[in-house]
């Protein structure tokens, strides 16, 4: 048997029990982001929502990873992470709805929610912004001396902001624990990446700057986990910064017709309502990147 923290409760618990509660706690994040996505069709919120249907791997194993005591840093799309820290529907429910009984009583709604009880101290809706704060955030740790780390979410769209990379220069200058999470999936608001920009490599962005760069794929939340746990590690011993970039895909759309036929808009970008229409729900051209483990 041996000691971990999954989601920040002390629990004893075997590999195979390991598996098993990830596993469940990805099924749990689905579930939940279903309940939200059917309130948004009934037209129960008046705040833009950004769902994370097929981000629920990083996030779970990101939580599971962390240590109590380490800071979360969020964007605009904070949902899945919200539920890995612990929050259930009615509290989730409750905030887009404004209300007191809310995860963050009702004052912040969805693209600034934060749970500072569980260690998520700040979040964003502008792109990048949370990457200096998150800068901030860990140099309390070293003056405090602290051994824990920050986990700053960001997407494929806030690394093309000048901060992103300033963010980056501090943090190698100074030696800051920091992890920057990068979720990339391919999508710009309406249109993909390769459609208005070149590719940003990160991998070579981080070679310049001497960061350790990890790239993950597959959304097998146990083997993020595993990796995970090590990298944090690193982190903690080392007091220097790492970039995480996750491929990811984002679930969920709608199409509009263009003069050149039926487009795909990958749902993405905070519209009030998700395109009732069951056919819109999952693009017909990707397999669900959901990945549950099977235990026997």
């Amino acid at each position: 048997m041996v000691k971990r923290v999954i989601s920040r409760n002390i629990i004893y618990c075997s590999d195979v029990e390991i598996r098993s509660e990830l596993s469940k706690k990805v099924l749990n994040s689905r579930k939940i982001q279903l309940l939200i996505a059917n309130e948004i069709n009934n037209g129960a919120y008046k705040i833009p929502v950004h769902l994370a249907l097929g981000h629920e791997s990083s996030s779970t194993a990101v939580v599971a990873a962390s240590e109590i005591g380490d800071l979360f840093s969020l964007t605009h799309r904070n949902l899945h992470f919200h539920i890995a820290l612990g929050a259930d529907f009615e509290s989730i429910d409750s905030e887009y709805k404004l209300l007191k009984t809310g995860l963050s009583n009702g004052l912040l709604g969805s693209m600034n929610m934060t749970n500072s009880s569980k260690g998520n101290v700040y979040t964003s809706n502008i792109l990048a912004n949370n990457l200096a704060v998150a800068n901030g955030l860990a140099l309390s740790l070293i003056i405090t001396d602290r051994n824990n780390v920050v986990w700053a979410v960001t997407g494929d769209g806030a690394i093309e902001e000048g901060t992103f990379y300033e963010s980056l220069i501090v943090a190698t200058a100074i030696d800051l624990p920091v992890i920057f999470l990068v979720e990339n999936n391919q999508w710009s608001l309406g249109s993909k990446i390769e459609e208005r920009r070149k590719k940003i490599d990160l991998k070579k962005i981080s070679e310049g700057l001497g960061i350790n760069y990890y790239l993950f794929t597959g959304n097998n939340v146990n083997e993020y986990y595993k990796e995970l746990v090590n990298i944090r590690n690193r982190c903690v011993n080392k007091k220097f910064p790492i970039i995480i970039e996750f491929e990811v895909t984002t679930l969920g759309g709608y199409q509009i017709e263009e003069a050149s036929g039926k487009r795909f808009i990958n749902y993405h970008a905070g519209a009030l309502k998700i395109e009732p229409n069951a056919d819109y729900i999952f693009e017909e051209t990707i397999n669900d990147p959901v990945y549950v483990e099977s235990i026997n």
